[in-house]
């Protein structure tokens, strides 16, 4: 029984970028291309400067709403990175980079929610006044 061997097709449309880059920010580069959004790390491995290079907005709009008493903190590890995926899936990127201080109260809003329950640190309904 003969096994298919697969056929590798250039995309159409695309073209081939040379350039020379560091390893870090290849891995930076290559991390924001597939939207990877997590990233432990210790200073130890492999460089604290990869994750400089990848900025997450939600990363810090969740590090700025708990400063702003969105939710409180936690003994939950990496909890910042369970709201930030929480606040990627309810607001628009391009709103967050546009305006972060309307983003931040956006976010305040949607930390009070009940569809907010779940996280690490929920403080629960704001009471209506």
């Amino acid at each position: 029984m003969a096994l298919a061997t697969p056929t590798l097709e250039p995309i159409t449309g695309s073209r081939q970028v040379v350039g020379f880059r560091t390893g870090n920010e290849m891995a930076a580069i290559s991390a924001k291309q597939i939207n990877f959004h997590l990233m432990g790390y210790f200073p130890i491995t492999p460089s604290t400067e990869v994750a400089e290079l990848v900025d997450d907005p939600f990363r810090s709009l969740a590090g700025e709403l708990r400063r702003a008493g969105g939710f409180a903190k936690d003994t939950t590890p990496f909890s910042e990175f369970l709201w930030a995926d929480f606040l990627r899936r309810r607001m628009k990127r391009k709103d967050v980079e546009r305006d972060f201080e309307r983003a931040v109260e956006e976010a305040l809003d949607l930390a009070k929610s009940d569809a907010a329950d779940y996280l690490p640190g929920w403080c629960g309904p704001s009471p209506e006044i």
